[in-house]
C-alpha cells in the first residue's frame, strides 16, 4: 500500500490509531446488542409495521 500510494509506514500511524479506535467501538456495540444478559428497549421490532393483514383474505 505504501509503494502504491507513496506514503511511509510511519505517515499511516495516525490512519491506524483512528481505526483501532473505531474498531474497539464498534466491538463495544456489538457486545451491548449481542450479549442475552443485556436488557433491551422494545422499540416495534424490525422494519415497518404491516398495516394490510387482510388483504387477500376470504
Amino acid at each position: 500500500m505504501s509503494i502504491e500510494t507513496r506514503r511511509f509506514p510511519d505517515e499511516l500511524v495516525p490512519d491506524v490509531v483512528e481505526l483501532r479506535r473505531l474498531f474497539n467501538a464498534t466491538l463495544e456495540l456489538f457486545e451491548l446488542a449481542t450479549n442475552p444478559l443485556q436488557t433491551r428497549a422494545v422499540s416495534g421490532g424490525f422494519g415497518r409495521k404491516v398495516a394490510n393483514q387482510g388483504f387477500g383474505r376470504i
